[in-house]
């Protein structure tokens, strides 16, 4: 503490509750053109999340197929082909 010139211990659980976790990723996609599926990289560390995808141009959700490829990866399948850059994808880790 450098206002009283004092030493001051500090322990993993205290340095853990001053952390912010990352606890969501979000992203225009597809990336690269048009596509009807498409892999993102959210790099949460778990298969727990929850992913939502909206239209930008009137913003209705996107309901599409998403498959947890790994613990920092999902894809995801529209019915048809979307433009590049159109989707939102928001993805939250949960617990």
């Amino acid at each position: 503490d450098e206002g009283s010139n004092e030493n001051k211990s500090v322990t993993v659980a205290n340095l853990r509750a001053a952390t912010v976790a990352v606890t969501s990723f979000t992203d225009l996609y597809p990336q690269g053109g048009a596509a009807a599926s498409w892999t993102v990289t959210h790099s949460l560390g778990t298969k727990n999340v929850i992913v939502q995808c909206y239209r930008t141009s009137d913003n209705v959700t996107v309901f599409t197929d998403v498959v947890r490829t790994s613990t920092s990866v999902v894809t995801i399948t529209c019915g048809a082909s979307q433009a590049e850059d159109t989707i939102q994808v928001m993805v939250i880790k949960a617990g």
